[in-house]
């Protein structure tokens, strides 16, 4: 597969400058480079198969690892023209990507060989392509098994089994595949500022939806903590649940409930059953009403700007209008988590000479801070598009060792170890 000529400009040439100015990101470091390096080696000599599996944490992991392996390595391995797409790698996104991903990125997509796949259904057409890319052995699968993006650096969201099926799939062509884990921990600028930021945010929204929540106009918001207590109560009251007042014990009671009331209408609405996992549930919501909003002729901006001059009168909105709001903001509570600024580190550094990752302190009040607003962001009605991310952000990209499967019955394996190292469990 050869990159279009155009597009490989642009990575080699412009990608840093749109890191920088689209998405916020001032620097890219390497982590672990020698581990990718020499799995990357025994995978062009076929000797094993590579899947590349990156944790998803932000809209901009896909441009931050594209400008890695078509920019930075190459420039810093000293790579001839005719040998730039030697470190590239075939990116798998879900189909449904192409319904809210903006112009350039559906131009894009397609031009640096990256492959479609769908989180409902097996298609003839996808299937063949992946297993084309895996049996070929040219560019190693890079993809994200988080089935949703989550702002938390430290705690990985529930994973889908793609990667199980793509293991399986190899080891048909090859006699191994090996799992190379990989993070993209952001760091930051000024975590205080987000935090202070993320409190206005919500005193803002708590005075805008003070008419829905029976009048209740404190904005009186003392901390980071208090701020995820507030969100939680006036959401629930936003969306008709009353929550008792308290802090600790109510937040995740609160989460629990808003959940199950989101996931109880997403069944109403599309079917499912009850025991379904949660993330697949959102998966089957998001796309039926996404399959609603192609036949109605709106589309993602469109309907996004009705729900912001809408969504202070729910009862006032339609159907279609009212379950894209709250599949978004299910899209943002799935991997929530109201006490994850207060916990600590996963006791599972990044193995690498450069040394681990910081852990604890204020870039996870930073993280719970971005979360804050991009929950009060869906409910007026945003998405992953239209969530902030600061600038001066800092990328380090950390290549953890790689996990070999050799058995199709063993396919399953890289879970557990996917946990050990990003939820420390």
């Amino acid at each position: 597969m050869k990159i279009h000529r155009l597009p490989g400009f642009i990575l080699r040439r412009l990608s840093s400058i749109y890191l920088r100015f689209a998405e916020g990101i001032s620097e890219v470091r390497i982590e672990g480079l020698q581990t990718y390096l020499d799995e990357l080696e025994g995978f062009k000599n076929g000797s094993w198969r590579l899947i590349i599996a990156f944790r998803h944490i932000s809209k901009a992991d896909a441009p931050v690892l594209a400008t890695l392996f078509g920019r930075i390595i190459p420039r810093q391995q000293r790579s001839s023209p005719g040998n730039r797409e030697h470190f590239w790698v075939r990116f798998l996104f879900g189909d449904m990507v192409l319904d809210w991903a903006p112009a350039a990125a559906r131009w894009l997509f397609p031009r640096i060989g990256s492959l479609p796949v769908s989180n409902q259904k097996l298609v003839r057409s996808q299937v063949d392509a992946i297993r084309r890319v895996l049996g070929e052995g040219v560019h190693p699968l890079c993809l994200a098994p988080e089935g949703q993006v989550n702002y938390y650096n430290e705690r990985s969201g529930a994973v889908t089994h793609g990667v199980s099926h793509f293991t399986r799939w190899a080891l048909s062509d090859g006699p191994a595949v090996k799992i190379l884990p990989v993070r993209i921990y952001y760091e930051y600028r000024n975590p205080s500022r987000l935090v202070g930021r993320a409190v206005e945010d919500l005193r803002v929204w708590l005075l805008e939806s003070a008419s829905i929540a029976d009048g209740e106009a404190d904005t009186a918001v003392a901390d980071l903590d208090g701020a995820v207590s507030m969100l939680l109560r006036r959401l629930a009251r936003y969306l008709g649940l009353e929550i008792p007042d308290g802090r600790d014990s109510s937040q995740a009671g609160a989460l629990d409930t808003i959940r199950t009331f989101l996931l109880e209408q997403a069944r109403d609405y599309c079917g499912g059953e009850p025991d379904r996992r949660p993330i697949e549930q959102l998966f089957l919501y998001r796309n039926e009403v996404f399959r609603q909003l192609r036949e109605s002729g709106m589309d993602v901006l469109t309907i996004s700007a009705a729900i912001g001059k809408g969504w202070k009168q729910p009862e006032q909105m339609s159907p279609l209008l009212l379950h894209y709001q709250r599949q978004q903001i299910l899209d943002a509570l799935t991997n929530f988590d109201p006490g994850y600024h207060r916990h600590g580190s996963p006791p599972f550094p990044v193995h690498s000479p450069e040394g681990s990752s910081p852990g604890t302190g204020d870039n996870r009040r930073a993280e719970q801070a971005l979360y804050v607003m991009d929950i009060i962001n869906r409910v007026r009605g945003g998405d992953i598009n239209s969530r902030y991310f600061p600038g001066g952000t800092r990328a380090r990209v950390e290549f953890y060792p790689a996990l070999e499967i050799r058995r199709r019955q063993d396919a399953d394996g890289w879970i557990e170890y996917w946990q050990q190292r990003f939820n420390g469990e």
